[in-house]
């Protein structure tokens, strides 16, 4: 998924990649790489497998990295067995 600078999300999101230009407010679920530009908003937690975050973002939220992606579930984000 391929957010654009002048995107204005609001919501979750599930993806294997994502790449964050503008704005999102709601939670991020990540299988694989997370990219968070210089001129994104992510307000929301985000969970990962891999991470980049360029200078100039904005992250308001907590971060989970996991090791299997297989733990990313529907329900609830993280399955914590």
């Amino acid at each position: 998924v391929r957010i654009a600078r002048s995107a204005k999300i609001v919501g979750d999101i599930r993806a294997s990649d994502i790449h964050i230009g503008g704005s999102v407010q709601g939670n991020v679920f990540v299988k694989n790489r997370a990219v968070l530009g210089g001129e994104s908003k992510l307000h929301g937690d985000l969970v990962y497998l891999r991470l980049l975050i360029e200078d100039g973002a904005e992250f308001r939220g907590n971060c989970v990295l996991i090791d299997d992606p297989a733990i990313v579930t529907e329900s609830s984000g993280v399955n914590t067995e």
